[in-house]
């Protein structure tokens, strides 16, 4: 299983203080980032899922054109 980096949107951070390892999207929502505080909010949440996920289909087909 691949592992996801979430960023925070006010410094870039990728490191979060979660109080257990996540298990599902939901969990990250409200994590504060570890650098600066700023709470992962669910907008982000999405949106940096969706990018992550549109990159994954681009690498995927990307040598079968």
């Amino acid at each position: 299983m691949s592992q996801v980096s979430f960023v925070c949107s006010e410094c870039g951070s990728d490191k979060f203080r979660v109080s257990s390892p996540p298990k599902t999207l939901d969990d990250m929502i409200g994590a504060p980032c570890a650098n600066c505080g700023t709470p992962l909010t669910e907008e982000e949440v999405k949106r940096q899922s969706r990018q992550i996920a549109d990159d994954v289909v681009k690498k995927a087909f990307k040598g079968l054109t």
